[in-house]
């Protein structure tokens, strides 16, 4: 194996083992109030400062929304192909919630451990061609 494999396929598996925390990430961006309150309370009475401070608070860097955009590029392709919800499932368990190990993810969606590594390492080479290292 050459050096430059393992290094894209390192960044592919750590962006597969953050994609949880991203879309945390994203969805409290994305749901917090921009509205002003004007009330007669603690603070002031004044306008509140979130507007201010959701535009401040970015939410995921470019490089990070680049790697949440190819695990949910991956997901998507493979849930179209054939055992497309399985496949996942042995993603899933093993790399995206880090639950199982590849042996167990095998055992739990009733499939060979071959089986279970030839299909995450097809997985990992699609979120590594959607991040454009392959």
């Amino acid at each position: 194996m050459n050096r430059y494999r393992d290094n894209w396929r390192t960044y592919a598996v750590n962006a597969m083992r953050d994609y949880y925390r991203y879309r945390e990430i994203k969805k409290a961006a994305q749901n917090t109030r921009v509205t002003a309150q004007y009330n007669k309370g603690r603070g002031g009475g004044g306008p509140s400062r979130t507007t201010e401070n959701t535009a401040l608070r970015t939410g995921l860097t470019r490089q990070q929304e680049k790697e949440l955009e190819a695990v949910e590029a991956a997901v998507k392709s493979t849930r179209k192909g054939p055992d497309g919800k399985i496949r996942v499932k042995v993603v899933e368990l093993v790399y995206l919630r880090g639950t199982h190990t590849l042996d167990g993810a095998a055992y739990q969606v009733h499939v060979s451990y071959s089986t279970a590594w030839r299909w995450t390492d097809n997985f990992i080479r699609l979120v590594g061609k959607n991040l454009g290292c392959e």
